[in-house]
């Protein structure tokens, strides 16, 4: 009877594990239908969100190129005296940049009768750039009447282009934007200078999905595709046989709502058409188009669903086949939960793993790190995990993730590590602590990502922010936030600090007599002179045209005079330059605006009484 009673238990139990079971299969397999589409539409738009930030980073950088090139001097010296032995400066420069960034697919220098006199040209095929000297004429092309248009120091997109490119021997058509910006020389407009864009390489830049379904496509605003998985639809604007693949014909009433909307998604016929219009040097506009046919999203489900019925059948077997030993298993998994916890924080590191004990001891690490670090896992078995990260940094830091780990359990961060080598590399750094059941933080698992090159890109990028181009001293943002921080200072402890605004006199007329050259010149000299002078913990930025700005941390108004008696003197009498200066002095109170206000009195006021001189205004003066 016993028997009987436990048969019918267990049989009741499996039958109500089993209905529970299929009652939940039936409402994930709904939910499951439901959301697909919503979770390709939402990872459609991030991957499209991903490829514009990317696109808007390379237009930055392109942007920065650009500038560099037009203000090179080797190209002013080739237009002023267009020489042989001037020529080939600017072609290896040319060559050289163009070699480096690949995105350059054309540069070239047009005159005012629309004709090249300079140019380099770049093979993707062969990786390198050659000067051209077979040199083309544009004064009948609509690119030449545009770039007569432009203003000074415009930097302007003609817009899409189709270029034609020969591979082995045969002609292949591929989307190019040209960039055009006007060169002056001794105040006269001398030519353009004209930057040929490869439009598949700056796409395949910002393709990077890890789903090849979710793999943007370029399309025009007219439609027609610009980059694409299947290149039988390209160019459908120039081959009449592909016209039948423009979304105005592919997708008609799709196609007019993909047109006057910046970015969203639309169902037509089945198919599901993501779209994000990105913006390209302004008049660049395009629309990046993921597609996924109704067949695509049938299957994505077909196979999410039979993933859905496999985990249910094996629930099923579960239920009928393994009830009783579950509770043996339990058992085991409960003894090796430690275990457990180890493989899985292992098996989920980002990259190189460490695993310590609960004094940080190392115990083992991976491979990844060997590989990173340089060291053997024989080498660092038993070191101390913090002080073998932390060797670049104070005690301080040590403490500062100990207390991390004793409050939260985890610390994340970025360290500056020593390789065995010696060398140093920057690692995001996670620590997290696997508790037992007998010991608090009983085993640690640390995972360190490189991301050195990430660290030196952004130090550039910030070089790039905040050095002036010319001088190569600070910049006007630059000047803001130091004058910020040290108003703040002033304020918290009373201490000592003047501003000095100097003021390069008559430099209109330098300009005007001897040119722009001579001008950025006279600039340069006079920054060299300033930086001579200075001491290492005073400030020095170029903050306009002709204009310096000086902050002297701990500095009395009265030793700034002196100073700055000093540099005028200095640059008086540096017979290279022939100029004179003005500067004006305050003393740095807690408002940066007053602050700088009182400086530009001071300045003003040197200026009215001849020039050559400086002149002081204190901050508590009564000024209007």
């Amino acid at each position: 009877m016993k028997v009987k009673n436990l048969i019918f238990y267990i049989a009741l139990t499996c039958l109500v594990l089993s209905t529970g079971a299929a009652l939940m299969y039936h409402k994930r397999h709904s939910q499951l239908v439901d959301r697909h589409i919503e979770q390709i539409i939402a990872q459609s738009q991030h991957q499209m969100a991903f490829s514009e930030r990317e696109l808007s980073e390379i237009e930055i950088q392109l942007r920065a190129t650009m500038e560099l090139l037009r203000g090179n001097r080797f190209l002013y010296d080739y237009v002023d005296k267009p020489i042989q032995s001037n020529r080939v400066l600017v072609e290896e420069l040319w060559m050289s940049i163009a070699s480096s960034q690949q995105w350059f697919k054309t540069i070239y220098f047009m005159d005012l009768k629309g004709k090249e006199s300079v140019a380099v040209d770049y093979s993707f095929q062969a990786g390198t750039a050659l000067a051209r000297h077979h040199l083309l004429s544009h004064q009948d092309s609509q690119l030449f009447e545009f770039a007569n248009n432009l203003i000074a120091n415009e930097i302007a997109s003609y817009g899409l282009t189709i270029k034609p490119n020969d591979v082995a021997g045969e002609t292949h058509f591929s989307p190019v934007l040209e960039i055009v910006t006007p060169i002056y020389s001794g105040g006269e407009r001398q030519g353009y200078l004209v930057f040929v864009l490869d439009v598949w390489f700056l796409m395949s830049v910002i393709e990077y999905s890890p789903n090849s379904q979710l793999m943007p496509e370029v399309v025009t605003k007219e439609g027609d595709y610009l980059v694409s998985k299947d290149r039988e639809k390209l160019f459908g604007f120039l081959l009449p046989e592909r016209q039948k693949f423009n979304l105005s014909n592919t997708h008609p009433e799709a196609w007019q709502q993909i047109k006057e909307q910046q970015r969203g998604y639309v169902l037509d016929d089945g198919n599901l058409l993501v779209f994000y219009q990105v913006e390209f040097f302004k008049d660049g506009n395009v629309k990046l188009l993921i597609e996924i046919s109704e067949a695509e999203l049938n299957e994505g489900i077909a196979i999410q669903a039979s993933s859905l019925l496999r985990q249910f059948t094996y629930v099923l077997v579960w239920i009928f086949l393994f009830a009783i030993p579950t509770a043996y298993f339990i058992y085991l998994y409960k003894k090796r939960n430690l275990e457990s916890k180890l493989a899985i924080a292992a098996l989920h590191g980002m990259s190189a793993v460490i695993i310590a004990d609960k004094r940080h001891r190392i115990i083992q690490v991976n491979r990844e790190f060997e590989s990173l670090s340089g060291f053997d896992n024989d080498e660092v078995v038993g070191r101390n995990a913090l002080k073998l990260l932390c060797g670049k940094h104070s005690n301080d830091k040590v403490l500062e993730i100990a207390e991390g780990l004793k409050d939260d359990g985890v610390w994340e961060g970025e360290l500056i590590n020593a390789k065995s080598s010696g060398d140093q590399f920057v690692s995001l750094t996670r620590i997290q602590s696997i508790d037992s059941e007998t010991a608090r933080s009983k085993y640690f698992i640390l995972s360190l990502f490189d991301i050195t090159e990430r660290k030196r890109l952004e130090q550039q990028l910030r070089q790039l922010s905040e050095r002036d181009a010319l001088t190569g001293c600070w910049n006007r943002r630059k000047f803001d936030q130091e004058l910020f921080m040290q108003t703040r200072l002033v304020d918290r402890y009373s201490s000592n600090a003047c501003l000095a605004l100097l003021d390069i006199d008559h430099f209109k007329r330098i300009n005007d007599e001897f040119g722009h050259d001579e001008g950025d010149r006279v600039i340069c000299a006079v920054a060299t002179t300033l930086e001579g002078q200075l001491r290492e913990t005073d400030f020095l930025a170029r903050i306009g045209g002709e204009e310096f700005a000086i902050i002297l941390p701990n500095t009395q108004v009265e030793q700034a005079e002196i100073l700055l008696n000093r540099l005028r003197i200095a640059i008086e009498l540096d017979a290279s330059n022939r100029v004179t200066v003005s500067a004006g002095i305050t003393d740095i109170c807690n408002d940066t605006k007053r602050s700088y206000k009182c400086a530009d009195i001071a300045l003003y006021e040197s200026k009215t009484q001849g020039r050559n001189q400086v002149s002081v205004c204190m901050s508590d003066d009564d000024v209007a």
